[in-house]
């Protein structure tokens, strides 16, 4: 029987070059991130404010990718869009070192931010196609790792370069992503006759017992994925000022408390590979907010390093699960996987801002232990509406059974 996803010349999986693409980008992102913070503040002597602005304008353009493109992401092949993607993100990682202006790297760097909205959703698109719920929360779990790995390892080497030069993390950043760009470019050109839609993500989407359950429940989903991420947010901005400032730790234990919080979260993606009993699980989506809520109330009042590494880690093991539920219950049984993805990458990154701008405000004109309550209370606040969204589904749908694997 001639096999869709094996005939032809197809010796290698698409899997093969979406891992080593999602660990490629991830850790070049990140190195531009922290790079560019370096770069602008002693080059051009940018304040906070310039740079909190040059990272929102890049996660504008990034939503605004997501949204309005989301249609042609299940229309247009996916290893053609992360091809054309690669190479606008390698041009625009260049340019923003190469130019001699702060107005020039601030549009080289929000242009970034539409090219990478043409990586990451087509790119999950084509890993999910094709796959039941069992097989793609193993894909997922392995992809979230593969991205997840590439966080961990580049603060060190983003830390190590900057203490050399601002300019080098901005290099190592360009040459990761010509590394992406020839991995893509090579996708592009091996499946490049392919006729029987192996990267096609217009699967049928066959709908069992709780094909609807799964439909309806990104919507809760994404609420999670938005608290989380705003959590992130929060911290990300707000956390390192507040922890040498009122606390009094030192940089290297900053570091190491991240550390833990990125270690904690790629092993979330590794557990939740392991078993789908999460798999439509309402109650364990009312939990998560919960839990949230707590923990970010309590990191704005630890002052011990410990304390606040098992409070990180315990966010990091929430926000792997949120975001897995997101990536795996709007993409499961969908046929439009693509624009999905689109929309739960938007999510993401309007939580990020949120975070970063609501919380820095509030951090700002009040305190960080603050604006950690009024996370937390959004966090209780998204609880409240996820029952009522779930209540209101089970009224409508008597019972919905779990998927069988």
């Amino acid at each position: 029987m001639n096999n869709p996803k094996y005939s032809g010349l197809h010796i290698i999986s698409k899997n093969s070059f979406i891992f080593p693409a999602a660990f490629l980008n991830a850790a070049g992102l990140f190195l531009i991130n922290l790079g560019i913070v370096f770069y602008t503040h002693e080059s051009f002597k940018a304040h906070a404010g310039t740079i909190g602005l040059l990272a929102t304008l890049n996660q504008i353009t990034y939503v605004l990718g997501c949204l309005f493109c989301n249609r042609i992401f299940d229309r247009i092949k996916p290893v053609y869009l992360t091809a054309a993607a690669a190479l606008v993100m390698f041009v625009c990682s260049c340019m923003v070192f190469a130019v001699h202006s702060l107005a020039a790297i601030f549009f080289w760097f929000t242009l970034m931010g539409a090219g990478i909205s043409f990586l990451w959703p087509p790119l999950m698109g084509w890993l999910t196609s094709g796959h039941k719920p069992a097989e793609l929360s193993r894909l997922l779990s392995v992809y979230n790792m593969s991205w997840g790995a590439g966080l961990i390892i580049s603060p060190f080497i983003a830390g190590m370069l900057a203490s050399l030069s601002v300019k080098y993390p901005l290099y190592a950043a360009a040459v990761i992503f010509f590394l992406s760009l020839l991995l893509m470019s090579a996708a592009f050109l091996y499946f490049f006759r392919d006729k029987n839609g192996l990267y096609n993500v217009k699967t049928e989407g066959c709908l069992p017992e709780n094909g609807r359950a799964g439909d309806f429940l990104r919507f809760p989903a994404w609420l999670g994925i938005f608290v989380s991420y705003s959590i992130m947010g929060l911290i990300n901005n707000s956390f390192p000022v507040y922890a040498v400032e009122n606390i009094g730790l030192g940089k290297n234990q900053i570091g190491i408390i991240f550390f833990f919080r990125s270690t904690s979260n790629v092993l979330g993606f590794l557990l939740l590979g392991f078993t789908v009993r999460w798999h439509f699980k309402k109650r364990l989506m009312i939990f998560v907010f919960f839990f949230l809520a707590a923990a970010v109330f309590l990191v704005g009042r630890a002052i011990n390093p410990v304390m606040l590494s098992l409070l990180m880690v315990f966010i990091g093991l929430t926000a792997s699960y949120a975001y897995s539920s997101s990536a795996f219950h709007c993409t499961v049984y969908s046929p439009r996987r693509g624009m999905r993805m689109a929309m739960h990458e938007a999510v993401i990154s309007m939580g990020l801002i949120a975070g970063a701008l609501g919380g820095g405000y509030v951090t700002r004109y009040f305190s960080f232990p603050a604006a950690c309550s009024a996370v937390s209370l959004l966090s209780l606040s998204a609880m409240s509406v996820c029952a009522v969204l779930l209540l209101h589904y089970r009224r409508k749908n008597a019972v919905f059974k779990p998927a069988v694997q």
